[in-house]
């Protein structure tokens, strides 16, 4: 059973479809940009690890809108760049910065 296959059976589940329900009651803002959430809002697994992707502890996820999952998960969802997010999040904020002087 592949990885995709895994996340699809477990989201297919009445459990998947509870938390994820109960998460749009509890939390209404996308945490990184303070925005509200959208109705497709993507419902996250913190622990990236497959083996574990069927503890459906609420504590393990969170909503992200879209555009915010996916940016999630080019920094961090990748395991060769994962080491460096840390680094990677002090050059955007070089480069942010940069582009606000530009931008007055």
């Amino acid at each position: 059973m592949t990885n995709a296959d895994i996340k699809k059976a477990v989201r297919s589940t009445p459990e998947w479809r509870s938390l994820r329900k109960s998460k749009f009651e509890t939390q209404l803002i996308d945490p990184v940009t303070e925005r509200p959430l959208a109705k497709n809002a993507n419902l996250h697994h913190g622990d990236l690890n497959v083996a574990h992707y069927s503890n459906l502890s609420p504590e393990r996820f969170m909503l992200l809108n879209h555009d915010t999952h996916e940016c999630v998960h080019f920094i961090y969802g990748n395991e060769r760049v994962r080491k460096d997010w840390k680094r990677m999040m002090k050059n955007l904020e070089k480069i942010f910065t940069w582009m606000d002087g530009l931008n007055k």
